[in-house]
């Protein structure tokens, strides 16, 4: 199996994994509270060579990157996971955060409540960021 052939059936399968979270992708708005900006929900966040950005009022029930970067500030409900990028945490991820292929950096305010793992880069973690419960 050569290099191209993989990288195009590996697209091919990462697409249809957008097509299919593409479907159920929602936005919910709650009432505006004094603290800030409304809430947003995003579902599952899927991307292939596009980086994402989860921004402090956002909550995604799950995000999967492929072949580029995710920076979350905001709290993820479910895992985490990148190929080939790396990750920049600064926010909740209430499962596991799992980075493959690049490193992943945890801000003062991070917290992971189970397992971070880090295959082929390198784990960076500030003071008072958390993992597990």
């Amino acid at each position: 199996m050569t290099t191209t052939y993989f990288h195009r059936k590996l697209q091919v399968i990462l697409s249809l994994a957008l097509l299919n979270c593409l479907a159920v992708w929602g936005a919910s708005e709650e009432p505006a509270n004094a603290d800030g900006p409304l809430p947003i929900s995003r579902g599952e966040l899927v991307a292939f060579r596009e980086n994402v950005l989860l921004q402090t009022n956002e909550t995604a029930r799950e995000i999967v990157v492929g072949f580029s970067s995710a920076k979350i500030l905001g709290t993820v409900d479910g895992d985490a996971v990148v190929l080939g990028g790396d990750a920049m945490i600064n926010g909740k991820i209430k499962h596991d955060l799992v980075v493959i292929l690049g490193s992943a950096t945890l801000g003062p305010d991070a917290e992971v409540e189970h397992d971070v793992v880090v295959i082929g880069g390198h784990l960076n973690s500030a003071p008072g960021a958390r993992i597990g419960h």
